[in-house]
């Protein structure tokens, strides 16, 4: 159903460049075929072989005054032609007129122009660059992604720092990855990847059914707007009924799951268990055996098989034998806590088994904090796609969704909308 794969042909970016009213040159050399245009549709014309001096501003208002949508096709065509046409994009003037001009010029571009001028009208729209992936953007890819993006709050998208990049890569379904400062990506930090989907497929994943494309985008989006608000470290403190009580790296997941009664061996025997490589290779008894040899090179008595009767250990090594722990089902303590250790974040996480039932929307929303948000933030917009508000569907899940809902709706600033 998408573009086929290939380099994505390269374009300006779109970013960082200087937004102002300053007039521009546009060599036209070609008269409109709007015979009746008045003076506004004139801002776009002149004649053969003539330059017309145009700011910004009035070639958008050209746009705007055109009520008549092939006529609108005709201005859109013709400006298309100008060779300064992508400055004409970079100069328009902020504010909410630029967005509907943009929105209209998106869907007029659309009929017969190529995907790359679709990702120029985009990028602008949304202040995003639109290549570097290894599949090139489709017009279909293109009308999901305008429709996934049109629901979410300016902060989240426009003017989000951190996010600067979405691009499309091949690596089947279902994938997506959100680049920050920390991670090391040829795209660079605050950029996300987007996988080929079909677009019409309905998710099963969720409590909630919603577009996989939209859910996959949204979610991207959710990594960013997490690193904005500054909740990407101290997420599950700051979120209402968030179910996480712990996260952290292997040294720190070790001072809270095990106390002082345990004694340094089972330290030994946790840190040598969790070097080992995730998967059905990661064996306790084979980490003991370790421990057992250390202590005999050392001169010490070798520690008791004993030990591996602790229920701390036997919790530890039967949630973190996967890489992915949580598409699997864990062992809850006698508190009523998870907590296990993801090798591919090379973290160790707990959370309140009540709350996880309560704030349960997918299996992956339980892979780490920053995952629990960005997969509630992804259901939290999906209600935009049916013209609801956003969070209904959340809101008549559970009582800590509602508590949630309402977090977000005062907190993550949706005073101002993308939406036109």
């Amino acid at each position: 159903m998408d573009a086929g794969t290939g380099a994505a042909p390269a374009m300006k970016p779109l970013m960082n460049r200087p937004r102002h009213d300053t007039p521009i040159s546009v060599p036209t050399g070609r008269v409109s075929r709007d015979r009746g245009a008045g003076g506004a549709s004139r801002a776009l014309d002149c004649g053969a072989g003539g330059t017309s001096r145009a700011s910004a501003p009035v070639m958008l208002e050209a746009l705007m005054r055109q009520p008549d949508e092939e006529r609108l096709t005709d201005r859109v065509r013709l400006l298309r032609e100008h060779p300064a046409w992508e400055d004409f994009l970079l100069h328009l003037p902020r504010g909410p007129q630029r967005g509907r001009s943009l929105e209209r010029l998106f869907f007029a571009v659309r009929p017969e122009g190529p995907p790359e001028e679709g990702c120029a009208v985009l990028g602008a729209r949304f202040d995003l660059v639109l290549s570097g992936g290894t599949v090139p953007w489709c017009w279909p890819a293109l009308l999901g992604l305008w429709r996934a993006l049109s629901a979410l709050p300016e902060s989240a998208v426009a003017k989000n720092p951190d996010l600067v990049r979405l691009c499309r890569v091949d690596t089947g379904e279902g994938f997506g990855v959100y680049h920050d400062d920390h991670t090391r990506s040829p795209l660079g930090p605050r950029s996300a990847e987007i996988s080929i989907f079909r677009l019409d497929q309905i998710s099963t994943e969720y409590r909630v059914p919603l577009n996989r494309f939209s859910a996959t985008v949204r979610h991207e989006v959710g990594h960013a707007v997490a690193v904005r608000c500054g909740l990407y470290d101290t997420l599950y403190q700051r979120v209402p009924r968030s179910p996480w009580v712990f996260q952290g790296d292997r040294a720190a997941f070790l001072r809270f799951l095990l106390k002082e009664e345990h004694g340094p061996e089972a330290h030994r025997l946790c840190e040598l268990y969790l070097s080992q490589p995730a998967g059905k290779t990661r064996s306790l008894c084979r980490a003991l055996d370790d421990l057992r040899r250390e202590e005999r090179l050392a001169g010490r008595r070798p520690s008791s098989p004993a030990l591996l009767r602790e229920p701390a250990l036997r919790d530890l090594a039967h949630n973190s034998r996967q890489a992915v722990p949580c598409y699997h089902r864990l062992r809850p303590t006698q508190e009523g806590l998870v907590y296990y250790y993801d090798s591919l974040y090379r973290r160790g996480f707990a959370y309140d088994v009540a709350l996880h039932r309560a704030t349960y929307v997918s299996d992956y929303q339980f892979r780490a904090p920053n995952e629990w948000f960005a997969e509630l933030y992804a259901v939290y917009y999906a209600d935009c796609d049916r013209g609801r508000p956003p969070g209904r569907s959340l809101r008549r899940l559970s009582r800590p969704l509602r508590e949630i809902v309402e977090w977000f709706d005062t907190r993550l600033d949706r005073r101002r909308s993308v939406k036109a």
